[in-house]
């Protein structure tokens, strides 16, 4: 189409069907990711949505962001389709509504799907720095500076694999949480004034310990010097005779089988008889022949060393094409043969994968309808 020659009105009426089209496209896309998300389909080569959305589809990592918080708020609120369809609500107020619902979240405060819908009606129709003063209103006024950082692309890989790391602590991959957490370790690590705290802490400690022991050693003399005393009163004996017969042997446990079976324990310092039934014996016998270890999904740490080193702290998932994920964000340790079906957690049978491939797994090994109990 030749632009040049269109009249004005044609140009006017041509610019606004180009726009509905648009938009009317872009919801199309919204509710295909909408689904695909649901589905976690992205998981068949990819470790997350954004992910797909920037490799697969090749998004910006804005434009990726912004379908992908639509998408989500769509699947809570359906109806945001209409609003979406003739303007009112656009993907800048999404976002806007999306990241004041997660600073909401965190800070304990959950918004229902009642308030989300009142704040969203309160931005449509308004221009991005309008809805921003709104959501600024909510948050009570307060905006804090931005701290702004321009990472080299080798510590911008820093990064993300540190955010990896702190991924199960922080789901959510919060830059602000994370330095704060990175900071409080390094903090521990090197700062004089802790290392101090700890040292007289510790020594404290020591001294609380030692006190408690010097204590518990008066008491078991003093126990010991009255049961000696009683001894020597009831038997005629002197308590010296004790000390002398626990000093020539008699701090062991003497027992003896009597003659139907039964076993008779004399405790050390003492002529107390205490006797075992020969059916208790049997029971205990049968019971220590019995007993097997329990199974357990605990993996050793010589065995995870060998699974990270072997994946080079990469997850080790394989795509249907033949592409492996590599993702370093919410590694986790997996069974092979998953342990609800016999697996050990032995070398051979121990792989690592991110948390999305991890879950990716247990969908093909039990079905996309039992794991969905156990998802988000």
């Amino acid at each position: 189409m030749n632009f040049k020659k269109l009249t004005d009105q044609e140009l006017l009426a041509g610019a606004l069907d180009a726009v509905r089209n648009e938009r009317v496209a872009l919801l199309e896309v919204i509710r295909y990711f909408a689904e695909v998300d649901s589905r976690k389909l992205y998981a068949l080569k990819y470790s997350s949505m954004f992910e797909f959305a920037t490799r697969e589809l090749k998004l910006s990592e804005g434009q990726a962001q912004r379908r992908i918080d639509c998408a989500r708020l769509l699947r809570e609120l359906p109806a945001i389709d209409e609003k979406l369809a003739d303007g009112r609500l656009n993907l800048a107020h999404i976002t806007l509504a999306q990241s004041q619902f997660r600073r909401e979240r965190k800070a304990g405060q959950v918004s229902t799907s009642t308030q989300k819908w009142a704040l969203l009606t309160e931005l449509e129709g308004k221009s991005t720095r309008e809805a921003e003063r709104v959501i600024a209103s909510r948050s009570g006024g307060h905006r804090q500076r931005a701290m702004r950082l321009e990472p080299t692309i080798e510590q911008r890989k820093l990064f993300e694999r540190v955010r990896g790391l702190w991924a199960h602590r922080f789901p959510d991959g919060d830059w602000t949480e994370i330095f704060a957490a990175m900071a409080e370790l390094t903090l521990e690590q090197i700062d004089p004034l802790r290392k101090a705290e700890r040292a007289e802490m510790r020594a404290e400690k020591r001294a609380e310990m030692r006190a408690e022991m010097r204590a518990e050693m008066r008491a078991e003399k003093r126990a010991a010097k009255k049961m000696l005393e009683l001894e020597g009163e009831g038997s005629g004996r002197k308590p010296a005779d004790d000390l002398q017969a626990t000093a020539n042997g008699g701090g062991e446990i003497r027992s003896e089988r009597l003659a139907n079976g039964e076993v008779q324990f004399c405790l050390p310092g003492t002529r107390q008889k205490s006797t075992v039934q020969k059916s208790t014996l049997r029971s205990m016998d049968k019971k220590s022949k019995l007993h097997k270890p329990r199974r357990t999904r605990y993996v050793n740490a010589g065995i995870a060393r060998a699974a990270w080193h072997k994946a080079q702290g990469r997850c080790t998932y394989v795509a249907i094409d033949g592409k492996r994920c590599e993702s370093t964000y919410a590694l986790e340790l997996d069974h092979v043969e998953p342990f609800a079906r016999g697996g050990e957690a032995s070398a051979a049978n121990i792989r690592l994968l991110c948390r999305t491939h991890n879950l990716q797994k247990a969908r093909e090994a039990f079905g996309r309808e039992y794991m969905a109990r156990f998802e988000n």
